[in-house]
């Protein structure tokens, strides 16, 4: 059995367990795994271009890793409801930010595809959530027809 994460919906406290890619995604399990030594609690973006796409930009204090490092692992740009979803863009890399960002992505339904304004973007894929999904998904709904909320994001077991 490998290591999961704990996804929770804070205003209603719907949560998700997602089981980490250890053996398809090695480098990116481990750095996500060492930045939730804190657990990530941050608002939740809709995705604008990508589809059902719920965007987490990692707080400084989960950014326990260099994501440079990171090397390209069990990418793609079709992502499946349920996947979770590493990208990096370094500062100035899309026009209008420019601040680094660590991306943490939570794919919630069909029809989504990575793409920016830029052009296709692949992503490593991760984790895939295999408890909760469906009324998780109910909830990443909500942030596109309501805005931001919050989310907290963790290693399974640990509060």
């Amino acid at each position: 059995m490998g290591r999961k994460i704990e996804l929770v919906f804070d205003e209603t406290d719907t949560r998700a367990i997602a089981e980490m890619h250890d053996e398809l995604a090695p480098k990116t399990c481990a750095s996500i795994w060492k930045a939730l030594e804190t657990p990530m609690r941050v608002k939740g973006i809709h995705a604008m271009f990508a589809g059902r796409e719920i965007m987490l930009e990692m707080p400084k204090e989960n950014q326990r890793f260099d994501p440079t490092a990171i090397p390209p692992e069990n990418q793609t740009i079709t992502p499946l409801p349920g996947e979770l979803m590493w990208f990096h863009f370094p500062p100035h890399a899309e026009l209008g930010f420019p601040q680094e960002i660590f991306d943490f992505a939570i794919i919630y339904g069909r029809d989504t595809r990575m793409l920016i304004p830029q052009g296709w973007v692949p992503g490593n894929v991760f984790a895939t959530i295999t408890q909760g999904l469906s009324e998780f998904a109910k909830c990443c709904e909500r942030v596109r027809t309501e805005g931001l909320k919050w989310f907290t994001v963790r290693r399974r077991g640990e509060a």
